[in-house]
C-alpha cells in the first residue's frame, strides 16, 4: 500500500485500523473497503471520478514523501 501511493498512484485497499494511526486518511491518501461490494463500488466510483482519483493520489505521494 506504501510503495504504491508513494509512487503516486490512487490506492484502494481494505481498511486497517492502523494506517489512522500511521496518518494515512481515507479518501484523502487512499480509498478503503470492508466488503467486495464495496471495493466494486469504490472503484466504479473512482473512474467516474478521474480529478478527485488524481487528487486522492497526489496526497498519498505526498504524505509519504519524507520516508
Amino acid at each position: 500500500m506504501f510503495e504504491n501511493a508513494a509512487q503516486g498512484l490512487c490506492v484502494l485497499a481494505d481498511r486497517q485500523r492502523d494506517l489512522k494511526k500511521l496518518g494515512m486518511l481515507e479518501y484523502q491518501d487512499y480509498v478503503g473497503y470492508e466488503s467486495i461490494d464495496e471495493a466494486v463500488e469504490n472503484f466504479v466510483w473512482l473512474l467516474a471520478h478521474p480529478d478527485d482519483m488524481k487528487d486522492i493520489a497526489e496526497h498519498g505521494k505526498a504524505k509519504l514523501a519524507p520516508h
